[in-house]
């Protein structure tokens, strides 16, 4: 994390692993989610849009944090 995603998947890794860490943890790291915002204001705005979707219809939890 932390990098450009190029594709639907990199996107798709991301929410199962946010979904993952929040099962085990109940919250998300800070070093995490800083890594994640960055990727977000890196990436094409398609694939940011998309995981909001994802992450809206998967983690609505997660929301809080980006």
């Amino acid at each position: 994390m932390g990098k450009v995603w190029k594709s639907y998947r990199d996107v798709d890794e991301v929410i199962s692993a946010i979904q993952k860490i929040l099962e085990v943890k109940g919250e998300l790291p800070n070093p995490l989610v800083n890594s994640i915002r960055k990727t977000l204001e890196t990436s094409k705005k398609g694939l940011v849009q998309y995981f909001y979707i994802q992450l809206t219809e998967k983690c609505p939890e997660a929301l809080k944090y980006f």
